[in-house]
């Protein structure tokens, strides 16, 4: 008996094609028994183009159906009955079929009756010499994987046939098995409908086949399969609808007792896979993610009637289909070609700094020396104090406590927000945790060679000329903002130098790139917590990069999400103070320093003494001479580099520098005018060091232009202008060389007698008296073996008026330091104070010579000696201690409400899940993927894309006429279960500077526009891609986050090998 082939062309918007695939049938060699067209809620003349057709049946939709959806309602409005003997033949009106595709395809399925379903070799649209698609399967795990993708057709894989499924685009199938299984699975409308088609078939007992020599030509437009294009809306919601039926998959072809299972591992899945896609750097597939996994948990009978319908069919047992799958070692590999495939299309192959060659090694060398030189005390250090060093917490516990929302101070404890340099301190701290102090002084060992480390890296990224890269190494190392930093024990501003160079290095690439972002964000982060006197420098520059960020908004948005995160509650807190400014003081202990004027700002000294000049020079005995003169002309090298390289530097490079040197300079300018601390009656401003450290990376930034181009004198020119930079740093190099930094190696800061005290479990108090100028005297308490780092707080700045524990500590040291006041044992009790240690003249604010300050020493040491309620215990390296008589043990620390610690918990976790999520994010793991080219940009004088009333409407060919031809409006009888390819189009459109827009003509065999580690992408093809006109879905999705998934959790059951009759997950 004859077979009969009714052919089903649905078309939406596709006046475009719809012409050429209509030709295309008409050109076979065997022409379909009747041809059916379902105008598919078209806006555009394809309903114009079908009615010059003389199909049987024209039939309008009235709405855009998922393509399953339409090819029912166009077999209901036929209305005639299934016979073995009829073949539906689907097409859609961007699937073109070469003149003996029927024909050929037929003759394969009459050969053998098993065959119930056959599909083509679907080409590309425009490059029909590149397979698109040949048979579909799925891996063992149950992840769906196609058999062909881009591939240049060579014919080697013409000898294929049996597969385990097909697409549903030129798919020929039995009528009646169509009928039997019910058509598509209606909860599958974008990916799968096809391949679970045939997985039913196959359970049925029916073969599935594919005709490699059946040839049709296929654009993706997103009737039937996923849409191919470049829009972020459209990839994302791909990713989405692939995400959705491959769940919806899982529960449908689970064994009954595993579908529970399944059910409840859906969302913990998504959680993992959320991670797993920041370690890919794909956080646009997040949202999709979840969305689908929703849509899955609540589809309401949609998987119901998928098992019943499976279950109604199936005649034979899983098993049946195990040979028909792909493995996992095929599967690794084929995505291991892909991957140095698209690399090399991408030309990303990784740019050697070439870090021994160009001299990168010896310059590291000769920091390491220089710092071991003026550093060896360190060698057998195992913590710091003096200056503005202090041990860390002892216990990695209370270092992570302190980044809580609490009680933080030394001495009389404020309630409030953490300061986010206490999460810098806990993550070095953490590094040793073995002994988290020793940590700081890893700090101070390694500062100088880490900083010639990263700036030499930035300048790699900037010239290739070794000498310039070595030249702007040697010049950040001796930074006087480093180098007088390292000798106060300024640990913020060291923190910020180190880091600086690799967060430009980051930025460079942020707008492009998720880790680069990622990374970027919490370097500021850590830069903008240990210095956040930048914040109003960071802001500015935030905002011209968003100017000029064009696609990559979100990716510079992101730069700012860690700081934002760390600072939030630290700002509200101040807000709610009325005192906003006290955001901006300088985190850890308070230093008074004498500021340096605007002319040693410029010459990058960030304090009046310029780096020990004016004592060295008062040490030789001229100590009138004008040393910042000196100091001037030493610099000067530098500076005319910097001017030179204006002129010789790019536009675009000239005006990032001059702007982070102008912005570097100005905030040093402006923290000079502000004091926002103190210490006692001692005034603290906000120390400029950080923002020089800008400034100085700006003129760096403009030299390396100049040395770049002077190919004669960039090697004298560099060493003359690194000499000069030695001989203007090195009073302060040979001060810290002999031993006269500000702090000492030494892991305590209280008497032995109070340590002894703490060690032994008790709960010590001790009160520090430091004379002042004019009488007045400064106490601080400290708790325990003394204080801590990571216990300094600025919160003691946000309340201009004494609390009411400050008030009674001021009342307190005021009858201390008087001779004849009344008992104070109440008082010290109540404040918990065990010893008073009164700090000699020599440690008294550094006046010693101070005739005041001397004489208020010996007065509040005779009022100690005669006060009954202390005893002395005698001289200590900290001053005279003396102990408290009958003093308390112990005291209740303070607590916070019930409500507010659970408050404290909500922000810390907050904090937190930001920080790591970004750390996932800035991992160098992104998946490697392409997209399809941008298509070419039509010229003024290059003719409009066909139209159906323009060239190719000439082409139109008459069709055969069928007896009966109707055109019938009919309205659906099903109504979308997902998204329809109208609604996939939105004008956001991929990053345009990522994505360079190739001059091609139709066909070209050209690389496409690629890019690397974009996150809004499914596609991952074989091979280069013409147009977006043939760019194609391939969605061979089992990449590493499904093994990820499915060896984690819910992994789909894998029947044995023995079992005869499994219902695991296809």
């Amino acid at each position: 008996m004859q077979s009969r082939v009714t052919a089903i062309v649905v078309a939406t918007n596709g006046a475009a094609r719809l012409e050429r695939t209509l030709a295309g049938i008409a050109q076979q060699t065997r022409q379909p028994d009747r041809l059916i067209l379902i105008d598919n809620g078209s806006t555009d003349t394809t309903a114009a183009i079908m009615a010059d057709v003389p199909a049987e049946r024209i039939i309008a939709t009235g709405e855009v159906l998922p393509f399953g959806a339409a090819i029912k309602l166009a077999l209901k409005v036929v209305g005639d009955d299934a016979t073995s003997d009829e073949w539906l033949w689907l097409l859609t009106h961007d699937s073109e079929p070469e003149p003996d595709a029927l024909e050929i395809i037929l003759a394969t399925v009459q050969r053998a009756p098993s065959v119930a379903v056959a599909g083509p070799k679907l080409t590309s649209w425009d490059r029909p010499d590149h397979i698109r698609e040949i048979g579909q399967t799925l891996t063992r795990l149950g992840a769906r994987w196609q058999l062909s993708t881009e591939e240049l057709d060579q014919e080697q894989r013409d000898t294929q046939q049996d597969t385990l499924g097909v697409g549903p685009v030129g798919m020929l199938v039995q009528r009646e098995l169509w009928a039997q299984l019910g058509g598509f699975d209606r909860a599958l409308t974008t990916y799968d409908d096809g391949l679970d088609l045939c997985v039913r078939a196959r359970l049925a007992g029916y073969r599935v086949v594919v005709s490699p020599e059946s040839r049709v030509r296929f654009a993706g437009d997103g009737v039937a399969g996923p849409e191919v294009s470049r829009k972020k809306s459209v990839a994302r919601a791909n990713h989405r609808r692939s995400r959705r039926a491959q769940l919806h998959r899982r529960l449908a072809y689970a064994p009954a007792w595993a579908v529970p299972l399944h059910w409840l591992t859906l969302l913990p899945l998504a959680i993992l896979r959320t991670i797993w896609y920041l370690i890919r750097e794909l956080p646009g597939r997040i949202p999709g993610e979840f969305a689908a996994t929703f849509a899955v948990m609540f589809s309401g009978r949609k998987v119901r009637d998928a098992r019943r319908s499976i279950a109604r069919t199936r005649t034979m047992g899983w098993d049946s289909i195990r040979p028909l799958r792909v493995d996992y070692k095929t599967v690794r590999t084929q995505q291991m070609i892909d991957k140095e495939a698209i690399l090399a299309r991408q030309g990303r192959v990784k740019h050697e700094a070439h870090f021994i060659s160009t001299g990168g090694l010896s310059v590291v060398t000769v920091a390491i020396v220089l710092s071991a030189a003026l550093f060896y005390s360190l060698f057998t250090a195992q913590a710091l104090t003096g200056g503005g060093l202090l041990p860390l917490s002892t216990t990695l516990s209370d270092l992570w406590a302190n980044t809580h929302y609490g009680h933080h101070g030394t001495g009389s404890l404020l309630e409030g927000p953490a300061h986010p340099f206490n999460f810098v301190l806990a993550i070095l701290g953490s590094i040793t945790f073995w002994q988290p102090s020793y940590s700081l002084v890893l700090l101070f060992l390694l500062a100088i060679p880490l900083s010639a480390l990263g700036a030499w890296f930035f300048a790699a990224r900037l010239t290739e000329r070794p000498v310039a890269r070595g030249f702007v190494a040697v010049a950040w190392m001796l930074s006087p903002t480093l180098l007088a930093s390292l000798n106060d024990g300024r640990v913020p501003s060291v923190i910020v130098h180190i880091l600086l160079p690799w967060l430009l290095i980051a930025l460079m690439s942020a707008r492009k790139s998720w880790s680069s972002a990622a990374t970027s964000s919490l370097l500021l982060a850590a830069i903008l917590a240990c210095a956040p006197s930048l914040i109003p420098a960071a802001a500015l520059l935030l905002l011209v990069g968003l100017a000029f960020s064009g696609r990559g908004v979100v990716r510079v948005l992101t730069v700012a999400v860690a700081s934002a995160a760390l600072y939030a509650p630290l700002l509200g807190y101040a807000l709610a103070n009325g005192n906003p400014l006290m955001v901006l003081i300088d985190p850890g202990v308070p230093q008074p320093f004498t500021p340096a004027t605007a002319n040693q700002l410029l010459l990058g000294f960030p304090t009046a003494g310029m780096a020990g000049w004016n004592d060295a020079l008062a040490t030789l005995g001229i100590g009138d001479w004008p040393y910042t003169i000196i100091v001037a002309c030493l610099v000067a090298p530098l500076g005319l580099l910097a001017l030179a390289g204006v002129v010789f530097s790019k536009a675009k490079r000239t005006a990032v520098y001059l702007l982070l040197a102008g912005l570097g300079l100005a905030s040093a300018l402006v923290a000079n005018q502000f004091v926002l601390s103190s210490v006692g009656v001692t005034p603290v401003g906000i120390w400029a060091g950080p923002s020089l450290s800008i400034y100085w990376m700006g003129l760096l930034g403009l030299a390396v232009a100049t040395i770049t181009v002077l190919p004669k004198l960039s090697e004298t020119v560099s060493v003359l202008a690194g000499l000069a930079l030695l001989v203007a740093v090195a009073p302060i190099i040979v001060s810290i060389f002999m031993g006269h930094p500000s702090w000492k190696s030494q892991d305590y800061n209280v008497p032995a007698v109070v340590r002894a005290a703490a060690v032994s479990g008790q709960d010590v108090g001790t009160l520090f008296l430091v004379p002042q100028e004019g009488g007045a005297v400064l106490g601080e308490t400290v708790r325990g073996t003394g204080a801590t780092l990571d216990e300094q707080t600025t919160l003691t700045f946000t309340h201009p008026e004494l609390s009411s524990s400050e008030e009674e500590l001021a009342e307190l040291i005021g009858a201390l330091a008087s001779e004849g006041s009344s008992s104070q044992s109440a008082q010290l009790n109540d404040l918990g104070i065990n010893f008073v240690v009164l700090e000699p003249a020599s440690s008294a604010s550094g006046r010693a010579n101070d005739p005041a300050v001397s004489s208020t020493l010996s007065r509040i040491q005779s009022a100690l000696d005669n006060n009954a309620d202390v005893v002395a215990v005698g001289p200590t390296e900290f001053g005279d201690l003396w102990k408290v008589v009958d003093a308390n043990q112990s005291t209740s620390a303070p607590t916070l409400p019930p409500l507010t610690k659970a408050l404290s918990q909500t922000i810390w976790i907050v904090q937190i899940a930001v920080l790591l999520g970004l750390f996932l994010l800035a991992l160098p793991t992104g998946a490697v993927v392409e997209k399809p080219p941008r298509k070419k940009r039509r010229g003024k004088d290059q003719p409009a894309a066909a139209s159906p009333k323009g060239k190719r409407r000439s082409q139109k060919r008459d069709l055969p006429v069928v007896e009966g031809s109707a055109v019938a409006a009919v309205a659906p009888t099903s109504e979308a279960e997902d998204s329809s390819p109208q609604e996939l189009t939105s004008p956001e459109q991929v990053d345009d500077a990522a994505l360079p827009t190739p001059e091609v003509t139709s066909g070209e065999d050209i690389s496409p526009a690629l890019v690397g580690d974009d996150e809004d992408t499914v596609i991952e093809p074989r091979d280069t891609i013409a147009d977006d006109d043939n760019a194609a879905p391939f969605d061979n999705t089992l990449d590493e986050e499904s093994y990820f998934e499915e060896a984690t959790l819910g992994a789909e059951p894998v029947a044995p090998e023995d079992e005869q009759d499994p219902q695991h997950n296809g």
